[in-house]
């Protein structure tokens, strides 16, 4: 639409006559009204964009003069029309000011009824205004027609961005993942939502600001509200700041996908419970096969189609929804059915999505939170995803280290065991080392040690007792003290197994202790394998 100041200059019937400013007159901002005024000041009834046309009936010094334009031109008017009430030339004063303060400068003829001039410029903006209420209304009806046909936030964002092709649009959710982006002319490339300075974050409506970079691209926000939750934002990347005709259609996305947000984060919560039951019923086994099928179905897993499961530990002071809502943003492509069940969120994906686990540990390492993650190996059908349970679950849980994805291949047995906490690692260190640890401890003798050095070094005595400093002789005595007290022969292959797992497992119970004596003083083991 052509601007106000251009179309009143274009009308040949006034006669108008630009002396300053001619490259200013189509910028903007646009003339919002047209003030007629004979006032030294009218600025306090002026709000700013006003046209201003005087006749310079009070204006006879040229303090008054340069006083005018400065004064008009500081609140923001668009433009200054003279009328001179006796027919003289704008005077050469108020062509110097207006040249200076940047204010556009234009000659009304003597004989131009300036009730006909307002009329017209009156006229332009009420029908502008009527348009920009037609076209929200436009735009409010299409929005809601793909809200009602869920349509999505991609179709509610290409509805907009017809009427806005000045700018790029996205949306994003809280932690500025972009749900979904219309932007046909690039405005968005390189801009990093992640990043709070891109998003307003604080209770304002709208803010506007630089975002720094050489295009001088200027970033329009509005949060996006559900339930008094922040949930994401609306982003608006142009070249100026968004007019008012713009503000209102861009509310009218605001409204439509705040209702798309809403209704989806109504379907999501349902379906975190119904995956956090799907995932409970497998783990603890108090359901039958039908209704594990049943549940599967009801969140759209194909029993017969193979899938990993995902488990991700929720830490001390963190949200489980927050933890499900990302992972979900995430993997929004892949639909993951993600759900929260004793302590962990757990999100089962198909077994294709090999990169899922790692997109979700680069979003959590970008959250700043704990990123580790237990993966299981490939499954299908109910069945399937008990034992998916327990293998996310073990290589999340008992992981050797504390960040990235572990998947369960990558556990040795003591750690699929339960590691030094597991109640079953316990009953083996008794059983089978405990009387030797007793013996040590009442007599001071290096049982426990020995045993380890002997194993390590494959049944060879020599090299075995070189490391312990001692004579062959002594190791074989001790050798022989060992399959007495515990009744168990370390020479004998058929207690290799029980041998070694028990000393692994009373390893990583010394390890955990202070100097790496346990409480009690049992001997530390070197590890078999050292």
């Amino acid at each position: 639409m052509k601007p106000v100041l251009d179309q009143l200059i274009s009308c040949e019937r006034f006669g108008v006559r630009v002396l300053t400013g001619e490259s200013r007159v189509g910028a903007p901002p646009d003339c919002r009204g047209i003030h007629l005024t004979d006032m030294l000041d009218p600025t306090p009834w002026l709000q700013g964009g006003e046209l201003i046309i005087t006749t310079g009936l009070l204006l006879r010094s040229e303090d008054d003069q340069r006083d005018f334009v400065e004064r008009v031109a500081a609140r923001g008017c668009v433009a200054l029309g003279y009328s001179a009430h006796d027919g003289a030339p704008v005077p050469r004063v108020m062509v110097e000011t207006a040249e200076r303060v940047g204010l556009p400068v234009f000659e009304l003829p003597f004989q131009v009824p300036l009730i006909d001039v307002t009329m017209f410029v009156t006229k332009i903006v009420l029908d502008r205004h009527y348009a920009a209420l037609r076209n929200a209304v436009l735009l409010h009806r299409r929005i809601l027609a793909a809200i009602t046909q869920a349509a999505g936030l991609p179709v509610i964002l290409q509805v907009a961005g017809s009427e806005l092709p000045d700018y790029g649009l996205a949306l994003v959710d809280y932690f500025g993942q972009v749900l979904a982006h219309h932007d046909p002319h690039g405005r968005l490339d390189g801009l990093d939502f992640s990043q709070p300075s891109l998003r307003g974050e604080s209770t304002q409506v709208r803010g506007e600001r630089p975002d720094g970079d050489d295009t001088g691209r200027v970033i329009s926000s509005w949060g996006l509200r559900v339930c008094s939750e922040t949930e994401g934002f609306l982003v608006a990347v142009g070249t100026r700041p968004v007019d008012e005709r713009e503000e209102l259609l861009l509310e009218q996305v605001v409204a439509g996908a705040t209702m798309t947000l809403a209704r989806e984060l109504s379907i999501r919560q349902v379906r975190r419970t119904l995956v956090s039951e799907l995932v409970e019923g497998a783990a603890t086994n108090q359901v039958s096969q039908q209704v594990l099928l049943e549940r599967m179905r009801k969140v759209a897993i194909d029993a017969a189609s193979s899938f990993r499961l995902l488990c991700v530990p929720v830490r001390p002071g963190q949200e489980p929804g927050d933890v499900c809502r990302l992972v979900e943003d995430q993997l929004i492509q892949q639909r993951p059915a993600v759900g929260f069940f004793d302590g962990a969120v757990y999100a089962i994906v198909a077994a294709g999505h090999d990169v899922a686990a790692g997109d979700v540990h680069a979003a959590l390492r970008r959250r700043g939170w704990p990123a580790l993650i237990g993966r299981s190996r490939v499954h299908s059908g109910p069945d399937g995803l008990a034992v998916a349970h327990r293998e996310s679950s073990a290589a999340a849980r008992r992981a050797p280290f504390r960040e990235g994805v572990h998947d369960v291949e990558d556990l040795d047995v003591v750690s699929l065991l339960g590691g030094h906490t597991g109640e079953m690692a316990g009953l083996i260190v008794d059983r089978v080392l405990g009387p030797l640890i007793e013996h040590d401890l009442s007599d001071g003798s290096r049982l426990v040690e020995s045993l380890a050095a002997f194993l390590r070094h494959g049944f060879k005595p020599g090299p075995a007792a070189a490391e312990l400093f001692i004579h062959r002789h002594t190791l074989a005595y001790r050798l022989d003290r060992i399959a007495a007290i515990t009744g168990r022969d370390p020479r004998n292959g058929a207690h290799l197994l029980e041998f070694t797992l028990a000393l692994e497992l009373h390893l990583r119970v010394s390890s955990a202790e202070p100097d790496g004596v346990p409480e009690g003083g049992t001997l530390r083991a070197r590890p078999i394998g050292a």
